[in-house]
């Protein structure tokens, strides 16, 4: 808690110089995604089960002059699964807030502190280290540079989850992404993201490598995509457990609209190799899912899709365990 109290107050500190700059140029832009996702987990222990959710997430940013800004993140899930043989259906819904002050130097640098909060909460059935549901906080810094091309950046901080587990659960975050912009159609990312988490004593390690690409076919439409690998090191004589998943997708913008609309539709595939950790061995989960979304950007917002399951390679995320829900 001491921890967190200090970041705040960084946070603080950042935000009161650019309260006093405030009278002199204050800009604010935004980007909102509606999606909704639906698909299926098979091979979870002989049987399988039908998913679905709706989302909203609201991106924004306040520019305060031209060297500070703070941005403010919202999300809203509610989910279903519909696993039959195991009995009720699952509902879950979730809600996550991030805040994040920074400081821009005029050569492209920067540097910030940030806070994520996250609740979950599970209706019908009690899921193993998930329970009926659990709140997440993470805070740290980060630092980067973005120019005409190269985007990169860094950040190192700390999760605490309670009420997923018995005992107190917490653990280091780090990790980097970089971006690169190849000619006026074509570009790059990835990002490395490592969580060390502490669970009464014991230690698990989780490890997300992402990478992908998008291309402009026009100035409206574009595809993309990406790999991910997801591994976790489990204490005891616990197998490891991994995950390999691919997305594909495809977007189009109006750009001649009065409001700037993009539509997207994508597919995803994940394939678990679960060791025998959920079920007998060689019997390893696969996750298909389906998604499509709306984004709106206003004055001058990104207009990333913020529903897309190539946001971890993005660069979007700063915890393995927030990445999760978004990769799987």
């Amino acid at each position: 808690m001491k921890n967190k109290i200090t970041m705040l107050t960084m946070a603080g500190m950042l935000a009161l110089p650019a309260t006093a700059q405030a009278q002199e140029y204050l800009s604010f832009s935004g980007t909102a995604t509606l999606g909704y996702g639906f698909g299926d987990v098979s091979n979870i222990g002989g049987t399988s089960g039908d998913l679905d959710a709706w989302s909203l997430d609201v991106e924004t940013d306040i520019g305060i002059g031209d060297t500070w800004n703070i941005g403010v993140d919202l999300g809203y899930a509610d989910g279903n699964a519909d696993f039959t043989p195991l009995g009720p259906n699952i509902g879950a819904d979730g809600f996550e807030f991030s805040l994040e002050p920074s400081y821009r130097l005029q050569n492209g640098a920067y540097v910030g502190v940030y806070y994520g909060f996250a609740d979950v909460s599970v209706s019908g059935i009690v899921l193993p280290f998930v329970g009926t549901g659990f709140d997440a906080d993470a805070y740290g810094i980060f630092g980067g540079y973005e120019g005409q091309r190269l985007w990169v950046e860094g950040f190192a901080g700390r999760s605490d989850v309670s009420g997923a587990f018995p005992f107190k659960t917490a653990g280091d975050d780090y990790g980097v992404a970089a971006s690169y912009q190849f000619g006026s159609r074509t570009e790059v990312f990835g990002s490395l993201l490592n969580s060390n988490l502490t669970l009464g004593g014991a230690s698990v390690n989780l490890t997300a490598i992402s990478a992908g690409a998008e291309y402009d076919f026009t100035d409206s439409l574009s595809v993309y995509g990406a790999l991910s690998n997801l591994r976790g090191d489990l204490p005891f004589a616990a197998p490891d457990i991994s995950a390999l998943g691919g997305t594909v997708g495809v977007a189009y913008d109006f750009k001649n609209s009065s409001v700037p609309v993009t539509l997207n539709a994508e597919y995803s595939y994940t394939e678990i190799d679960q060791n025998g950790l959920i079920g007998p061995p060689g019997l390893d989960p696969t996750v298909d899912r389906f998604s499509i979304g709306v984004t709106i950007a206003l004055n001058g917002g990104s207009g990333r899709i913020l529903n897309s399951n190539t946001n971890v390679a993005r660069g979007e995320y700063r915890s393995v365990l927030e990445a999760i829900g978004n990769l799987y």
